[in-house]
């Protein structure tokens, strides 16, 4: 497998926080991330296993968030190809999006 960067929702990789150094290593994935919804955001790179702390904020719809964060970390990265800023940034505009209802509302406020 060629994947230079992969971020995983928990839900859909269906692997245990203790085997994810087994299921990075299988599949010769370089640098992932993985979001847990309200819980924090793990990301494996250079070898190690780190986390990013979301900012709690008041949810009123998650419909599209896995979207905006995949997009504003596409935005961000390519900017400075910082792979862990990246991620913090991207995470800070998927929560602000969690605060509106629908998919698009808060980028009117």
């Amino acid at each position: 497998m060629n994947i230079d960067i992969a971020i995983i929702s928990e839900n859909l990789i269906g692997v245990a926080y203790e085997d994810i150094n087994q299921f990075i290593n299988k599949c010769e994935l370089k640098k992932v991330a993985i979001t847990r919804g309200e819980k924090s955001i793990l990301f494996f790179e250079n070898g190690k296993i780190e986390e990013i702390h979301i900012e709690s904020v008041e949810v009123k719809d998650t419909l599209g968030a896995g979207d905006v964060f995949h997009g504003a970390f596409c935005f961000f990265y390519l900017q400075k190809k910082d792979f862990k800023k990246a991620l913090e940034s991207a995470s800070k505009v998927a929560s602000e999006s969690c605060k509106f209802f629908g998919t698009r509302a808060w980028m009117h406020q």
